[in-house]
C-alpha cells in the first residue's frame, strides 16, 4: 500500500487494502496516512470511520488519531474536529495524546494547532506552542504563530491574540494582521481593531 501511494496510485493502494484478508491497525493507519498524504483528507476520514466499526478486534491507536487529525486540519472542518475530539475523549485517549504530544515536526506543529483551533481546544493549543522549544528544540516561525493567534480568534479570545501579537519575536505579517481586524470588526472589538 505504501508503494503505491508514494507513486501516486491512490486506486491500487485502496485494491490492495481491500484485498488484505486481516487488516489490523497498522494497515488501517497506513490507509488513512496514504489519503492524508494524497491530500484526499475526506477520504481519510472516512476510512477511520470504517475502522471505528469494521472489526471489535481492531482500535485506532494514537497514531491513527494523529494522521485523521491531521485530515481535520486538511480540510479546516470545525465539524470533523469536533466528531474526533468527541471520540478520543469517549475512549480515554485524550490524556495520551497530550502527554506523548505527537505532534512533533514543524507542520504536525501547525496541524495540531489547526486540530485544537477547530475544536476549541486553547488549552491544548497553548500547550502544543509551548512544548516546541522546550521538549522538541523546534523554534516557532511565524507560521506557528499564526496558528496561535487563529486559536484565539476561534475561541474568541480577541484581547488575547492581540497579546500575543504583541510578544511575537518578530513583526506579524500581513495574515495575522488581517485575521485580527476581521476578528475585531465582527466582534465589535473597535479599540483593539485601531
Amino acid at each position: 500500500m505504501n508503494m503505491c501511494f508514494a507513486c501516486g496510485s491512490v486506486v491500487a493502494a485502496r485494491r490492495v487494502f481491500d484485498e488484505r484478508q486481516a487488516r489490523d491497525v497498522v494497515a488501517w493507519t497506513g490507509m488513512v496516512s496514504g489519503y492524508v498524504d494524497s491530500r484526499m483528507y475526506l477520504k481519510a476520514i472516512e476510512v477511520f470511520q470504517e475502522m471505528r466499526v469494521a472489526d471489535d478486534l481492531v482500535w485506532p491507536n494514537v497514531a491513527s488519531v494523529v494522521s485523521v487529525a491531521s485530515a481535520c486540519a486538511g480540510l479546516g472542518s470545525l465539524e470533523y474536529a469536533e466528531g474526533l475530539h468527541a471520540y478520543v475523549e469517549k475512549v480515554g485517549m485524550e490524556e495520551e495524546l497530550i502527554v506523548r504530544n505527537t505532534f512533533m515536526d514543524g507542520d504536525d506543529f501547525r496541524a495540531g494547532f489547526t486540530w485544537s483551533s477547530h475544536a476549541g481546544l486553547v488549552d491544548e493549543g497553548i500547550n502544543i506552542f509551548s512544548s516546541m522549544e522546550s521538549k522538541y528544540s523546534v523554534s516557532p516561525d511565524i507560521k506557528h504563530y499564526g496558528c496561535m493567534v487563529d486559536l484565539f480568534i476561534r475561541a474568541g479570545l480577541i484581547s488575547r491574540a492581540y497579546e500575543f501579537i504583541s510578544t511575537m519575536p518578530f513583526e506579524p505579517n500581513l495574515a495575522i494582521l488581517g485575521a485580527l481586524l476581521s476578528a475585531c470588526s465582527i466582534n465589535n472589538e473597535l479599540e483593539i481593531g485601531n
